[in-house]
């Protein structure tokens, strides 16, 4: 009876340490699957992960070399610009300078001619200077006779266009200058158209002075009429000098 119990407790141990043990296996066969499971999914998100790290670096390294390429043909491009810029400067530069040159060139020409002009027109005007004491040297030598004669007949011409209201009635004596003797004709015509214009009986003085040149010359007391030939060319030449000068 003893024995019976015995081999029971040894039958019904021995059952249920297999049925532990049978769990037991069950158990850690089932979290060994789940770790391996576990231990799987994550190793395929790592490698998922990892793919991706990899696409991302990838993808990194071609935008470096792109943004790298840009920066290159940029820097080439700059480059280029600056080339260009520089070269636009210097042609602007040179193109300054040959303006500037032109301009010394052209302001030398000019200051060469007005200088040129400017002596030219000294010299005119010492020519004519010359010319008339050439002239009055020459006609005074021949401003005697039917020339001084002429000369006489067209101041009285001029006289007779004279304004009598400019001599005063204080004159009662009018000088008559000539280069020689002045003919009785000329003495009768100047002294009658005189008399008329001024109404009242007047003296005249007779005068000979060589420097007149020719014609003649009638003072009045402070008035002086000038029909002299040496009154005449230096008129002209005073004339022609001014137009010199303008010019």
């Amino acid at each position: 009876m003893g024995g019976m119990l015995i081999l029971q407790f040894l039958i019904l141990t021995f059952v249920v340490s297999g049925v532990i043990i049978f769990f037991l296996h069950r158990f850690l066969i089932s979290s060994t699957q789940g770790a391996v499971n576990r231990l799987n999914t994550e190793t395929e998100g790592a490698r998922a992960k990892q793919a991706d790290l990899n696409q991302k670096i990838k993808e990194a390294n071609e935008e470096l070399e792109k943004r790298k390429k840009e920066a290159e043909e940029l820097v080439k491009k700059m480059m280029e610009d600056a080339e260009e810029a520089a070269k636009g400067e210097r042609s602007k530069v040179i193109e300054k300078s040959r303006k500037e040159a032109e301009e010394i060139i052209t302001k030398a020409h000019r200051t060469r001619d007005a200088v040129r002009e400017e002596i030219e027109k000294e010299l005119s005007i010492k020519l004519v200077g010359q010319a008339s004491e050439i002239l009055k040297a020459v006609l005074g030598d021949r401003s005697s006779g039917a020339f001084s004669d002429r000369l006489i007949d067209e101041f009285l011409e001029k006289l007779k266009d004279v304004d009598p209201s400019q001599i005063s009635d204080m004159v009662k004596v009018v000088d008559v200058v000539t280069v020689s003797e002045m003919s009785a004709d000329n003495r009768t015509k100047i002294e009658k158209l005189i008399k008329d214009k001024l109404n009242r009986e007047i003296t005249f003085n007779y005068q000979n002075d060589p420097k007149i040149t020719g014609g003649a010359l009638l003072k009045f007391g402070s008035l002086v009429l000038d029909g002299s030939l040496h009154n005449a060319i230096a008129e002209k030449t005073v004339e022609l000098k001014e137009d010199l000068e303008k010019g």
